[in-house]
């Protein structure tokens, strides 16, 4: 088996192992990627980022073609990150749930915790937010084709410093999202994104203020950029991760029914054993 460095000139061999969020920063060197090959073939790869010294390495995406799996070619690619203090978090659905005991059996302390999961229609979303509390309260932000050149800027640089966010992850599958700014600072945003027609998940919520009113409008504004382009059937999907979030969401759309499971791990020093 070997390894190669996943550049604009390759990426197109390893395009359908790689989340379509990373590829325009793989493709020009922004996230460093390497990809497995098992017999003449690539079989697997691995994107991530690190720290200013390159010490401390977050995993962003780990899939090996499910022909070539327990081959040794996770732990292969693992294996080019050793001596550095690993960690990654991801959501366990579809085949990550595989992740979980590979990662265990080479040395990652792994936790589990499951998160209540948001889900709803486009048009209920609408509808509850026509509640008579609501009716008058309008729309407010302004989603990212609107903002200036300063704006993107300042946009970019908040997601990344507060939410470890990059926003060109989303320039070619965003659905609408909306920022609210205040001269020369973002205090409030709804992130979306669509990988799939008819299904939206919305990946960050945030509001920096105590007006409630003002993120009911920032709400407000991104169902109905939403729906000039999608049918009322489409699904909303969010993830509440904190306290604040599901009262948020319990207070307008009702109780959540279904939950999510989150898998988070760290190792300081991996060590693998390569087959041979």
């Amino acid at each position: 088996m070997d390894v190669v460095k996943i550049t604009g000139e390759n990426i197109a061999e390893y395009a359908n192992m790689i989340p379509m969020e990373y590829m325009a920063e793989v493709g020009n060197g922004d996230l460093p990627a390497i990809g497995g090959i098992f017999d003449d073939t690539p079989a697997g790869v691995i994107v991530w980022k690190t720290d200013k010294d390159n010490e401390k390495v977050v995993l962003l995406s780990l899939f090996v073609l499910p022909e070539y799996r327990r081959l040794g070619v996770a732990s292969m690619l693992l294996s080019q990150l050793r001596d550095r203090s690993i960690s990654f978090s991801y959501t366990a659905i579809d085949d990550r749930a595989e992740l979980e005991p590979f990662f265990e059996a080479v040395g990652f302390d792994t936790e589990r915790i499951d998160y209540p999961l948001g889900h709803l229609t486009l048009s209920f979303a609408e509808e509850a937010l026509k509640q008579d509390k609501y009716s008058s309260v309008g729309v407010a932000g302004a989603k990212y084709s609107e903002l200036g050149r300063e704006q993107k800027r300042l946009v970019a640089e908040w997601l990344s410093q507060n939410f470890e966010q990059s926003i060109f992850s989303y320039s070619g599958n965003i659905a609408p999202s909306v920022f609210l700014i205040d001269k020369d600072a973002v205090y409030g945003c709804a992130l979306l994104r669509e990988e799939e027609k008819g299904h939206v998940e919305i990946d960050l919520v945030h509001y920096d203020r105590d007006n409630k009113k003002e993120l009911i409008a920032m709400l407000n504004k991104t169902l109905s950029e939403l729906s000039a382009s999608h049918t009322p059937d489409t699904e909303i999907e969010m993830l509440l991760t904190t306290e604040e979030g599901k009262s948020l969401y319990e207070g307008l759309f009702g109780e959540c029914e279904d939950s999510f499971a989150v898998i988070s791990g760290t190792n300081q020093q991996v060590s693998v054993r390569l087959l041979r």
